[in-house]
Formats: C-alpha cells, sequence, structure tokens
C-alpha cells in the first residue's frame, strides 16, 4: 500500500540557502518508466541525477504543478547505482489505482524538476490497451529520435522494447539512447511506461537491471493489465532456453489460461524473414511449442531489421512446412522483425505463411480489446511536427494524417475472439462496426457495414481501387436501421483483377473513426459464348429504354407459354456480362419488370430477356 511520508520543508527550505541555486529546477534527466510487473498497480520511475543529493519523488492523482506541497504523497529512492557514466535513481511504487493519471516531480537539496505524468494500467477487461512494439535501435539516431517523437504522438498504454538499444552498450550510447527516449514524452509532460527485453548488443543481464531496474535476475517476467484481459510476457533470448525459462513460460502460459489474451516478445526470430538470419532451432522446439499449445495469440521479435507479418502458424518440420511452421487456424501470429534504427536488410525469405513483409523502418501499433487485437504497421517518418496527435480518451481512433502503412490486405492484422458475445463488431470506444465480406452476382459487387453507435455527424466513405490504378469514390449507398445502421453500396464491375475496397468513417470533425481495406477479386463473368454472333450485332440498333427519375429502367416482354425467365445485362463497349438474375416463373401473358440502375457505372449497356433458354427479347440503354 502507498505510504505517506511528511515533507521535511525547513530541510529543503535550508538546503536551497545553503547552495546558493536560484534556479527552480533540480538537475535531473534521462526520466523514464518501467513496468515489470502489474501496471495496473505499480511502476518504476527512474532518473540520472546531475547534481545534488537527497533526491525524493513527490507524486499524487492531483497535478501540482513544481509545488511539493501539492501532492498527496512521497516517497525516498529505492535504489541507485553509478555506472555507464550516470547516477541512476530508481523509486519503485505499489498500491496504485488502476487507469490513473499520476503526476509527479523529484526534489533535491537543489530545487525541484519540471512536472511529468504517467497513466497506470486498466484493470478492467473491458478496457482498451494501446501499444507499440519494436526493437533495434542502435546505429541511426536520426531514424530513432523520429520513431520517439511518433510515439509521442501515439501516448500509447505502453511500449514493448524487444532489444539492442544500442549497438556497443557503451557509457555515451546509452547516454544518447536515454535522451532520445526523452523525445517520447509528450509536450504536457506524459511519460510511456516500458518493458524492455534484452538483445545481442546488451553484453549482460545486469546491465538490463542496471538501466531500467528490472527485479527479475534472468530478464524474463510477465507483465498483467485489464484485469485478466491481457498477459505480456517478456523472454530472453540470450539466457538459455532450458530448463528454467522454458519451465516459467509454460507454467506461466498455464496459470493463466483464463485471460483472453496472451502477447510474448523478446528479442531474437525464430524464423527470420532475411537469409542474413539462421532459425533458431532452440526457440522453435522449446519456445513455438509452447505457445502452440498453450494458445499465445502474438509473438513479437526483432533481432533481423525487417518488416514482417505472418498468417497463425504452429511449429511443424514435417512434409508441406515451411522454414519450421505451417498454417493453423488456432496458431500464433508472429510480427517484427525490429527496425527502429538499425541498420535494415533484405526481407528476401517469403513462406506460405507470410502475410506481409518489407524492408522499411517501423515499429508497431497494436489494439487490445475483448473483441480482439488488431496490428498495423506504422513506418518512421521525418516530419513529426505535421502529424497528429492521438487522443487518450480515444485511443482505438487514428487521426487523419497519421502515417499507417497499407498494402497486401490494408497492412491490418486482426485476431479475433470467437468467444466473444458481440464478435461481429470491432469496437472502438462506444462504437462498433462489423464489414462485411463483399458478394458479387454477376458482374455488381456488394459491401454491407454495419455500425452501431454512431456519433452525430458521423459519414461513411467507400471508395475503390483497382489493379490498374483507377480509383473512385462510391457514393450508391443506402443506409437503413437506426440503432443498427446498415450501409449497402454496390459498385458495377468492370474487367479483371483484384479490387480493393477502402471503407472509412470520419467523425464530424473529420477524425478517421475507423478505416478498413478489403481486397476483393472478382469472379470471372461467363462469357455469353453459346450466343450467336449476329445475336449482338448492330446491338446499338436494338429498341432503347429510357431511365426515370428513380433510377429505374423499365422493360417489357411476354411468353407464349409458361415458362422461366432470365435476365442478363452485357456492357455495351466489350459485351462483357455486369448483371445476371432469374425471375420466378411466369404464366403465359404480357409483363413489364423493371431494373435499377443506381450500381451501373456511367456507359451504354445490352438488355437481353431469355425464356427457357432462348432469346426473346433485346434492348438498349444508356447510364449517364
Amino acid at each position: 500500500m502507498l505510504k505517506f511520508e511528511k515533507v521535511n520543508f525547513f530541510f529543503l527550505a535550508f538546503a536551497f540557502l545553503f547552495t546558493g541555486i536560484n534556479s527552480s529546477f533540480g538537475k535531473v534527466d534521462k526520466i523514464r518508466i518501467i513496468w515489470d510487473y502489474d501496471a495496473a498497480t505499480g511502476a518504476v520511475i527512474s532518473w540520472n541525477q546531475v547534481s545534488g543529493g537527497n533526491a525524493k519523488l513527490y507524486f499524487g492523482t492531483r497535478d501540482g504543478g513544481t509545488n511539493i506541497k501539492e501532492y498527496n504523497f512521497s516517497k525516498a529512492v529505492t535504489s541507485e547505482n553509478a555506472i555507464l557514466g550516470m547516477k541512476t535513481k530508481f523509486v519503485r511504487l505499489n498500491g496504485l489505482q488502476p487507469f490513473t493519471d499520476y503526476y509527479f516531480v523529484i526534489a533535491d537539496n537543489e530545487g525541484v524538476s519540471k512536472r511529468y505524468s504517467f497513466t497506470t494500467a486498466p484493470a478492467d477487461d473491458s478496457s482498451q490497451i494501446s501499444i507499440v512494439s519494436g526493437g533495434d535501435s542502435r546505429n541511426y539516431r536520426d531514424v530513432r529520435q523520429n520513431a520517439n517523437r511518433m510515439v509521442a504522438k501515439v501516448q500509447p498504454t505502453c511500449v514493448l522494447f524487444s532489444g539492442d538499444m544500442t549497438d556497443n552498450s557503451s557509457p555515451s550510447e546509452w547516454k544518447a539512447w536515454l535522451d532520445d527516449w526523452q523525445l517520447t514524452i509528450s509536450p504536457e509532460g506524459r511519460i510511456t511506461p516500458l518493458i524492455v527485453a534484452r538483445g545481442n548488443h546488451e553484453p549482460s543481464n545486469k546491465i538490463m537491471q542496471d538501466v531500467f531496474g528490472i527485479r527479475a535476475e534472468n530478464i524474463y517476467y510477465s507483465v498483467k493489465m485489464g484485469g485478466d484481459l491481457l498477459n505480456i510476457l517478456t523472454l530472453n533470448t540470450l539466457h538459455p532456453t532450458a530448463p528454467a525459462q522454458t519451465n516459467w513460460l509454460r507454467n506461466e502460459l498455464r496459470s493463466t489460461q483464463h485471460f483472453t489474451w496472451h502477447i510474448a516478445h523478446y528479442h531474437h526470430t525464430i524464423s527470420p524473414h532475411t537469409t542474413k538470419k539462421k532459425i533458431r532451432m532452440d526457440l522453435l522446439n522449446k519456445w513455438a511449442v509452447a505457445f502452440y499449445e498453450f494458445g499465445l495469440n502474438l509473438a513479437v521479435e526483432s533481432d533481423a531489421h525487417v518488416m514482417k507479418s505472418t498468417y497463425p502458424v504452429k511449429p511443424a518440420l514435417g512434409a508441406g512446412s515451411e522454414r519450421g511452421f505451417e498454417r493453423a487456424e488456432d496458431g500464433t501470429v508472429y510480427i517484427g522483425e525490429g527496425c527502429w534504427g538499425a541498420p535494415l536488410r533484405d526481407a528476401n525469405v517469403n513462406n506460405s505463411w507470410t502475410k506481409h513483409k518489407g524492408k522499411f523502418n517501423q515499429f508497431r501499433l497494436i489494439f487490445v480489446d475483448k473483441s480482439g487485437i488488431e496490428v498495423r504497421v506504422i513506418p518512421t517518418k521525418s516530419n513529426v511536427a505535421n502529424m497528429p496527435s492521438f487522443n487518450p480518451k480515444r485511443p482505438f481512433v487514428i487521426p487523419s494524417g497519421f502515417p499507417v502503412w497499407k498494402e497486401n490486405e490494408g497492412g491490418v492484422v486482426r485476431i479475433s475472439n470467437p468467444e466473444y458475445k458481440e464478435d461481429i463488431f470491432f469496437t472502438r470506444n462506444s462504437l462498433k462496426y462489423e464489414v462485411m465480406d463483399v458478394n458479387q452476382e454477376g458482374q455488381v459487387a456488394t459491401l454491407v457495414v454495419n455500425v452501431e453507435n454512431e456519433p452525430p455527424g458521423a459519414k461513411l466513405v467507400i471508395s475503390r481501387s483497382d489493379s490498374n490504378g483507377a480509383k473512385e469514390s462510391l457514393t450508391n449507398m443506402e443506409v437503413n436501421g437506426e440503432s443498427v445502421k446498415k450501409y449497402t453500396c454496390t459498385d458495377a464491375l468492370s474487367g479483371g483483377g483484384t479490387v480493393l475496397y477502402t471503407v472509412k468513417m470520419l467523425d464530424s470533425d473529420n477524425s478517421v473513426l475507423f478505416n478498413e481495406e478489403v481486397s476483393f477479386t472478382p469472379k470471372v463473368a461467363s462469357p455469353v459464348s453459346r450466343m450467336k454472333e449476329n445475336a449482338l450485332a448492330n446491338w446499338q440498333k436494338f429498341p432503347r429504354l429510357d431511365i426515370g427519375a428513380d433510377r429505374k429502367m423499365r422493360y417489357a416482354f411476354s411468353l407464349a407459354n409458361q415458362a422461366g425467365v432470365s435476365i442478363k445485362v452485357l456492357r455495351g463497349s466489350d459485351k462483357s456480362l455486369v448483371k445476371s438474375f432469374d425471375l420466378p416463373s411466369r404464366s403465359s401473358g404480357k409483363y413489364i419488370e423493371s431494373l435499377a440502375t443506381s450500381s451501373f457505372n456511367s456507359g451504354e449497356y445490352i438488355l437481353l430477356i431469355f425464356s427457357n433458354k432462348q432469346l426473346i427479347r433485346r434492348y438498349r440503354f444508356k447510364v449517364d
């Protein structure tokens, strides 16, 4: 529990007077916050003491600025060391309130630091958790700094950093890395907690304890948040995988089977996507087997310096497997492989279980709630100052203009919860949405989007792009429903090739509430091959039908006997089939039917009417 400590204001005032310091700021720098246990109720606050002594942390749930009298709690330094040319102090806090903003300052006998803050993790399994993950920042400092500035824009719940912070672990490199980490602090002073793993450029387990204050001597541990929503396991690929660490991994997964989600992060990639790195057979045989056996959902890897995401996979070495894995719907998704500023390598390995791969600097943005896990690739950019910032109260809403990689099925990896009662919806705060699979009838594609709790003033925008690079917005959208709105949009397909639909909902201020991409490959339309060539000859002279104000076209036909009727619509320019459907069997007589044309692109069309597979009427019409 929290311990109240009385502040000795007389001692501080005397110390300030004795040293003759006029500045109101104490000389501390390299502030960081570490999670290595329950993130909802504790944290480790660490800094470098540049000068001065008798440092103490003053903190509370109310913003007291730099006035230590305004803070309800204080705590002395828990541990400290003097290595790497720094005087590192640690204060370990316990008994904090979950999902609460804490403000703090560091006071010493020379003054008081700037005011900082952090937010404890939620303890409710209905919470939303936003995570940035990545690793390998050791070489190109400009890339590292830009990535850190982007983290400050995101303001996630925490950052998973999977090792290789520096190149040689020298004092100057560590000082630079910690100075650069200050760029992740928001302009308001909000610090994002770190969960760190050891890489091969960290020469020992002890260096991780000395810099980050981690209690676990062998640098493998778990951090839990959201009640029983999420368990994050940090593993150490530089420590023997067996027996102790593997036994711990298996016991940890076994004892937390009631948790909804499990994520592991570690440094070395089990099956790298570059030929410059070898498969880690020890990790494959020990860890990947445990991942699959106990249902680990997501594994975050580094070290190889490429970008990759996989489909769900399980370890396999038999026929049909590739580089240690094969696809399995109940398997683990692997992402990585570290690109926070280390030298990039060619992503020249491609497996049937590879979903995305590339060669560029990036980190991952991971959204976790009860309904699922979503992973996006965030490419590191240099124009960070012009990027919009996330709203911490709406962590899953990506602001318009923030860079998100969008290729090959949109770049999003989604892991759904099959037991979630409302699993058809992906939740964004109170907003929920569902993008249905594209349905094709003839040469017409239909998209359906269900939206619940749509905010006032929001609008849904759907656009398409095809393999030829053509892009256009789709405007023929119908909306039905009240509490759950059903948006239906049709698209007249032309030609072959994959079509990419972008489904985006914008808030009243044009910020993006959700942005999904659906890749769709149309079924090849059956050519009207059995039809004699002269049946379509001189089609421009067929009787012309006009389209009414209701965007419907009426057509007539007669039947001598009871028969089934089929309708086919062809594009006049290339005779390709656009739409095909059957009418119910009709008795003899004259009939007038209507055809909605709102889904048709501009152009000329041919309407053919068949009775018992015999062509009985031919028309033409034009859509403006």
